[in-house]
């Protein structure tokens, strides 16, 4: 996954070199293309639509709050779970801010659609042993609602912006009203 995500990163830049240095005036903003670093941390691609944009984002999600920080209790066996990979998408209203030339808030509202894998162990066997040799992994796929609201800085005279953004998600499937509270920063090439 390391090497995945570097191998994008490099290929990014070099999209991202080779684009700014044909253009020398402000981008137009039909599409953008980037990087996010947060939950889910991967691709994020925007389609604009004026004033509003549709957002996808694609890449790992649980790294910051996967392990014991999230306890299922399943027949009979406490358990936690790793980070796995994830598809969000978003629709998002953007609104200028006066006084600073290229910044924009905004906010969306959508969906995430996440495939994780969990570790089941049985507590009783601990307690008396001292590990986990009694458990099983089981792959379990979540879907849930999304929110954010964030700032996006379109860098004058150049196609790329620097984002950051808070949302709000709730698990819908399999784990009704989980809530967890993701945080992203990222940078996209508009074209």
């Amino acid at each position: 996954m390391k090497k995945a995500i570097l191998s994008l990163i490099l290929l990014f830049t070099v999209f991202v070199s080779a684009q700014a240095q044909r253009r020398s005036s402000q981008a137009s903003r039909e599409w953008a293309v980037g990087l996010r670093l947060g939950d889910p941390a991967g691709v994020n691609a925007r389609k604009y639509f004026g004033n509003n944009a549709l957002e996808v984002n694609l890449g790992s999600t649980g790294m910051f709050y996967g392990g014991e920080s999230r306890r299922y209790e399943y027949r009979g066996y406490g358990g936690y779970r790793a980070s796995g990979i994830a598809l969000g998408i978003n629709y998002i209203w953007q609104k200028e801010i006066s006084g600073v030339d290229g910044l924009e808030w905004y906010w969306g509202l959508g969906g995430q659609l996440s495939s994780r894998r969990f570790y089941y162990y049985n507590d009783d066997y601990f307690k008396k042993h001292g590990n986990w040799r009694v458990g099983y992994y089981e792959t379990r796929t979540a879907l849930g609602a999304n929110g954010l609201v964030g700032l996006e800085w379109m860098i004058p005279n150049t196609p790329v912006s620097l984002f950051t953004d808070l949302g709000l998600h709730i698990e819908i499937i399999p784990t009704s009203f989980w809530v967890n509270v993701p945080l992203g920063i990222g940078g996209r090439f508009n074209f």
